[in-house]
């Protein structure tokens, strides 16, 4: 999606969870990893601290915010408001309507 590869935050955000990621699977082989699915980010909300206190993504965010380097990162939501446009999408309303099109293209080309 263009806007998602345009988000610097974005990537800001995705680079500090893959350092996180590595740090903490250094002594493993995963811990040399050069990017990881987005499927895994719901790791974030069950990896927990030692002492039970708060979550990996909790950590993450008080990293953020407390780091003027990664400060910017916070501005990833902003970025992917376009995106709430494309949630209201219905998709099978866009594949009936697609189907037209290329009957009525079919029809032309006759």
């Amino acid at each position: 999606m263009i806007v998602s590869k345009k988000s610097n935050s974005l990537k800001l955000v995705f680079e500090l969870i893959l350092c996180i990621g590595n740090y903490m699977n250094g002594s493993t082989t995963k811990g040399c990893a050069y990017g990881f699915k987005l499927a895994s980010l719901n790791q974030l909300m069950r990896s927990r601290t030692v002492d039970n206190s708060s979550t990996l993504m909790e950590y993450v965010y008080e990293f953020v915010s407390n780091n003027e380097s990664y400060k910017q990162a916070l501005n990833f939501t902003k970025d992917l408001q376009a995106l709430d446009d494309a949630m209201t999408v219905d998709i099978s309303v866009l594949r009936q309507n697609i189907a037209q099109i290329r009957m009525k293209l079919a029809r032309i080309k006759k």
